[in-house]
């Protein structure tokens, strides 16, 4: 901390004498010099906590003073006042802390002085702290943090490193303006900060650019956070697990139905996950949560099952699972193994891609998927078997004219699924499904329609919900898994 030490650079008389004794009396200690550039020299030698410079007509002499004072890093927080026996001019130029009029009373200005300098020293010490604020929130709960920030009006980025994403909470002087966790933002993405105890945390001290999307006082904003996440854990263990699947029974959608339940609705027909509902819906998660269960109390919706989250392949078993599919890799061919999904458009494989981080823990989106998921070929990412075995995942247009293009990339496969959401596209699914079997890959076909008898290599699942989607993967590595066994063992003449 700066010494409690004030320079004052003016002329000898008795205001000034007076002023000297006021702040002596209140425990500073004051340094008199003959001019500015004297104070300049010593409160780089020595900072204090003020320089007093006299400026008697023109503001250049002061600017100058200012520049040196503030680009020094010894010197940038000490502050700078001006005697003049000018009035201050409308607004004090920003190299300026204060202006002092003479002639002045001493007391007045050794009082007003004082003030400020407490003030400053308050600021100062609130930004110390939070930028050296960080650590976990196992030790500090994000509760107690948000309202340490908010009591010292805070300006800045709480950022959060959870388990399974990162989050952040934007503050401008103390009040909490937006939020954002994984894929949410806003109130909803609050709340479940709130209930993080895992992780660990830090502070950034730049001004958040960005609109404000929260509002309200911090201490009730954080109580109805802590509210509704506790009664989010008693639903969670009472009615339904994250994990649970809906299904939707009522013939129509209600006109009367208020928005956000339209909305449910809709997220219960395409994902049909509990916990995927929470994610997507715009409601915060109890809010969402109530109304599943408003559904439920009134017959229009079931709890039908709970989502497969198993790995592919038990732990034991990933030896065999990188020998099984090596045995399906080309003469010739090195580097990562591959999955080609065959889709009609752009839109089928993002949802496909949404829908797998979903469900299946193995699966990796690129890095930069905003890169990719415009056009295709598309990267998709990969799937991580246990470390044993690492598969790439491109998705290619089925489309015939397109079929030159599969040929490079056909090379480095081990499988290959065929993505058929609307009905006018499966004939075009099975007829790839067929010639790819008989080139020897091992292929499936996916669909959620219903298809006469049961054609060999079909799934009947939504690519674009997570339960779907990880039926579809699972039951192309099946195929790939069984193909595999076959060459495998004629390879080298046995059987597993």
């Amino acid at each position: 901390m700066i010494n409690p030490r004030i320079i004052i650079a003016t002329k000898d008389n008795e205001a000034i004498d007076r002023l000297e004794q006021a702040l002596v009396v209140r425990g500073y200690e004051v340094e008199r010099v003959t001019d500015g550039w004297a104070a300049i020299r010593t409160a780089v030698e020595h900072p204090p906590l003020m320089v007093l410079v006299e400026i008697e007509s023109s503001l250049r002499k002061a600017r100058t003073f200012g520049e040196v004072l503030k680009r020094n890093p010894r010197t940038a927080e000490v502050l700078l006042f001006v005697v003049s026996p000018q009035n201050a001019p409308h607004q004090i130029p920003a190299f300026l802390d204060g202006w002092v009029r003479s002639p002045f009373n001493p007391d007045e200005i050794a009082a007003y002085l004082i003030r400020v300098i407490s003030d400053a020293q308050h600021k100062l010490s609130r930004r110390d702290d939070s930028a050296d604020l960080n650590g976990d929130l196992s030790q500090v709960s994000a509760v107690d943090l948000l309202q340490m920030l908010s009591v010292k009006l805070t300006t800045g980025t709480l950022k959060l490193n959870l388990p399974n994403c990162e989050g952040a909470v934007y503050l401008r002087d103390g009040d909490i303006i937006d939020a954002e966790l994984g894929k949410t933002s806003g109130l909803k993405a609050l709340y479940r900060i709130v209930g993080a105890t895992e992780g660990s945390f830090g502070f950034n001290l730049t001004d958040p650019a960005r609109p404000t999307q929260i509002r309200g006082r911090v201490d009730n904003l954080l109580m109805e956070g802590v509210r509704q996440q506790d009664e989010l854990i008693r639903f969670l263990k009472d009615v339904l697990s994250l994990d649970d699947l809906l299904e939707f029974v009522a013939e129509e959608t209600d006109e009367d139905r208020p928005a956000l339940e339209v909305e449910v609705v809709g997220l219960i027909q395409r994902f049909e996950c509990f916990g995927d509902v929470l994610d997507y819906a715009s409601g915060t998660d109890l809010e969402t949560a109530n109304v599943v269960s408003d559904l439920m109390a009134r017959g229009q919706v079931y709890a039908v099952g709970t989502r497969n989250r198993t790995k592919f392949i038990p732990p034991e078993m990933t030896g065999r699972f990188y020998q099984t599919i090596d045995a399906l890799r080309r003469p010739g061919i090195t580097g990562p193994m591959r999955l080609i999904w065959l889709v009609p458009d752009e839109k089928t494989a993002t949802q496909f891609s949404a829908a797998l981080t979903l469900s299946v823990d193995g699966y990796l989106i690129p890095k930069n998927a905003e890169a990719y998921f415009h056009s295709l070929p598309m990267n998709l990412g990969q799937l991580d078997i246990e470390e044993a075995a690492v598969l790439e995942l491109l998705a290619l247009p089925f489309h015939a004219e397109m079929a030159p293009l599969w040929r490079p990339f056909l090379t480095a496969a081990v499988g290959v699924g065929v993505l058929a959401p609307d009905l006018h596209t499966v004939e075009r699914a099975k007829q790839i499904r067929t010639q790819m079997a008989k080139a020897g890959l091992p292929a499936i076909y996916a669909t959620p329609h219903s298809i006469e008898g049961e054609p060999p290599g079909l799934i009947r699942a939504d690519p674009s919900n997570a339960q779907g989607a990880f039926d579809i993967i699972a039951g192309l590595i099946e195929e790939v898994l069984a193909s595999g066994e076959a060459k495998w063992s004629q390879k080298n003449g046995t059987s597993r």
